[in-house]
């Protein structure tokens, strides 16, 4: 058996000694060297460390290049020069890039025209821009078809309008459109200039000596530069030449001083040094040659690896630390094979997961042509109708169609708010019978249709009355009850509750054909139904049932499902809801009930002519005096002279949008209740309402009960 001899160990104990000395001789020999040669290597040393800063600024200054050139094609920045609608979010997105980009001190956008189009800080809205503006004029003239980011030093007295002998240096991003021509791919709107930020390269090399940066005759922001003539190390970093811009780099470094008394210890030890160098070299070939085998055998190994053999060596090497080498390369090489492996199969995860993205993309495309078709084809057939119980039955196919549709754009802008985490749920007096009896309500035509049989128990619910959010409740029924009733051909579809404590259960029982076992893995996926031919033959978006789950554990609860292709299905939700009083049953205005506002004054803020016939058809049965105003400007001039008991605002409008009227009302008036009217919906928009000034907010496309009982709230 042979012994566990460490290489290390022997190296240690045979030639530190010796590797000392060598290392000592070595150390003198190169003192003495750069004591003869002192100037020579303090001026290679100031040239290698200004190449070296060369090249760092320049690594800097294209990883910043590479980071925003994508910018080039955002669409909001594109499209800002020639639509000042999306200023809001262009000041959004500049923040964010000066903010979050280390090199970047300030961006602005130039069209071309003397004025900055937007920027961020707002300091550069105040600058000089007939340099910006005549750069993006030779930009927008030239229309290259690849991009092209250039280098700007621009003097800051030009752009302050102030004596300084300091300039900025500046990346220029051309912002584009893509077109579908291929004679000229692409339209440039403007172009995006970034301030470069010197502090993050100057920082991180400061060490090195005094850097400043020039250009010409003038010093780069942020540098500061020396008197000095002498040890300054002077190199070009851009040329006009190469760059179309001129860009110098100095520095200056302190050298470092040498001692007569190391330069005397130097001489003695090379003497000594020459001698055990030849002794070490003698004793390391011997060494090496115990060395040669086993590391030639490794290095074998590793070309294998590097070529994808990934297979395990079996060499019985004599030292200790080459066998340890030789297990760790042969675990790698079992790790490296099963995490390919394990890409492998992740690769086949993805590409499902994108089939099943597309897949529900068809689906939505043909679930929202449905409904829109159903409007579209009513409104035509009313407009050749003279029949008014003809008609009267279209505009119900056309109230069916639009909340069908509605109720498929709340299903998308729900999911988004749970993926985001930004669904927020009510704690409120909540009775269970009430909400079920209501749900029940809009499918009990449909399953009629069908001849099916729908049914309520609700005998052994003991506590009806919970602490949750209604609308979410009524969610998971509708889900349920809705794909039951869908699914079901004959038969019935049942729906029991039942609570135990603070636990209640919803449990839906149809007799529809059933589901299989492998469409009920993939069940609550979202996107996803059981298989596409249920999608072909009933529809649906594949949000439903991923809805329902995850509501269901935001209220801490679960879902679960049993089912037997050609019996039927049953669905179980089993919800955390604290239990509560009944509410007292006080004289309460029905919220939904046409508003009594004779003789009140109100005012709407509304530029499209046909909402605001719709908006007045719908308060005119409550006989209040309406008066509309075409713009943001006219709004504030009739609210200071007919001082109205509710003001509606449109949040969208010419001249001056609805947020500013709001500020303006509420800088004079804390009272007067503010309603918005507003076709933006999405994710936590109808707060940020509130939140600046608004009472109360009204979604487009407006529903005339929801407006009655927004009026009706505020009246009370």
């Amino acid at each position: 058996m042979k012994a566990n001899r460490s290489i290390v160990d022997e190296i240690k104990r045979k030639i530190t000694a010796l590797f000392s000395l060598f290392l000592v001789v070595l150390v003198a020999m190169v003192g003495f060297s750069l004591m003869q040669q002192k100037a020579t290597l303090e001026q290679e040393d100031v040239k290698r460390t200004g190449a070296s800063l060369i090249s760092d600024f320049k690594a800097q200054v294209n990883e910043l290049i590479y980071q925003v050139a994508p910018l080039s094609e955002d669409h909001i920045l594109s499209t800002l020069p020639s639509d000042l609608l999306f200023t809001q979010y262009a000041v959004k997105a500049l923040t964010n890039l000066v903010d979050n980009t280390d090199m970047v001190k300030s961006a602005f956008i130039n069209d071309g025209s003397v004025f900055t189009v937007e920027g961020y800080p707002f300091d550069t809205l105040r600058w000089n821009n007939s340099v910006f503006s005549e750069h993006a004029n030779k930009v927008l003239s030239q229309q290259r078809r690849t991009l092209k980011i250039d280098k700007l030093v621009v003097p800051v007295e030009s752009i302050e309008k102030k004596p300084s002998d300091q300039a900025k240096l500046f990346l220029a991003i051309p912002l584009r459109q893509k077109l579908s021509s291929l004679m000229r791919p692409y339209k440039y709107t403007g172009v995006l200039f970034l301030e470069v930020d010197l502090e993050p390269f100057l920082g991180s090399n400061q060490e090195k000596g005094s850097i400043w940066l020039t250009s010409q005759e003038l010093v780069l922001e942020g540098t500061q530069s020396s008197d000095a003539t002498e040890g300054v190390y002077r190199s070009p970093i851009y040329s006009l030449k190469d760059d179309f811009v001129a860009l110098n780099l100095q520095l200056q470094r302190e050298a470092e001083v040498y001692s007569n008394d190391i330069l005397r210890a130097v001489l003695y030890i090379v003497l000594i040094g020459l001698m055990l160098v030849v002794l070490l070299t003698w004793y390391l070939r011997r060494l090496a040659k115990r060395l040669t085998n086993p590391m030639q055998a490794l290095e074998r190994h590793c070309e294998r690896l590097k070529r994808g053999h990934y297979v395990s060596a079996k060499s019985d090497f004599e030292f200790r630390e080459l066998r340890t080498l030789q297990v760790t390369l042969n675990q790698l090489a079992k790790q490296i094979k099963e995490q390919i492996s394990s890409l492998e199969s992740e690769k086949v995860k993805a590409q499902s997961s994108e089939r099943a993205k597309s897949h529900f993309l068809a689906n939505m495309s043909h679930e929202l042509r449905t409904p829109l078709n159903g409007i579209y084809g009513v409104f035509q057939l009313m407009k050749h109708h003279r029949n008014a119980a003809d008609s009267k039955e279209l505009i119900a196919q056309g109230m069916t169609s639009t909340e069908t549709l509605l109720s498929l754009l709340n299903d998308l802008l729900d999911f988004s708010k749970i993926e985001a985490g930004e669904l927020k749920m009510e704690s409120a007096t909540v009775d269970v019978k009430s909400i079920v009896t209501e749900v029940k309500q809009e499918f009990v035509h449909t399953a009629s249709a069908k001849q099916i049989d729908l049914i309520i128990h609700t005998e052994e619910l003991a506590n009806p009355y919970r602490l949750g959010d209604s609308l979410r409740l009524k969610q998971i029924l509708r889900n349920l009850i809705s794909n039951a009733v869908k699914f079901t051909s004959d038969g019935s579809v049942t729906v029991i509750l039942q609570d135990g404590g603070k636990h209640l259960s919803i449990r839906v029982i149809d007799t529809g054909a059933g589901i299989s076992e492998v469409a009920l893995k993939k069940l609550f996926n979202r996107f996803q139904q059981a298989d596409s031919s249920t999608t072909r033959k009933y529809g649906g978006t594949g949000l439903g049932l991923a809805i329902v789950k995850q509501l269901a554990e935001l209220m801490d609860g679960r879902v679960t499902v049993t089912s037997k292709e050609g019996i039927g299905s049953e669905f179980t939700v089993e919800l955390v809801l604290d239990i509560c009083d009944a509410p007292e049953q006080s004289i309460m205005q029905d919220l939904q009930a046409i508003p009594a506002l004779k003789d009140k004054n109100l005012l709407l803020a509304e530029d499209n002519p046909l909402n605001q016939k719709i908006f007045s058809a719908m308060i005119k049965p409550t006989e209040a005096n309406l008066v509309i105003a075409q713009d943001g400007e006219e709004a504030i001039e009739l609210y200071h002279e007919l001082k109205p008991d509710i003001f509606f605002v449109d949040i969208q409008m010419p001249k001056k949008d609805g947020l500013k009227v709001c500020s303006e009302v509420r800088e004079q008036d804390k009272t007067t209740p503010l309603v918005a009217v507003t076709a933006n919906v999405m994710s936590g928009d109808l707060e940020n309402y509130q939140q600046l000034g608004f009472d109360n907010c009204v979604a487009k496309p407006i529903d005339m009960k929801k407006l009655y009982e927004v009026i009706n709230t505020i009246v009370s």
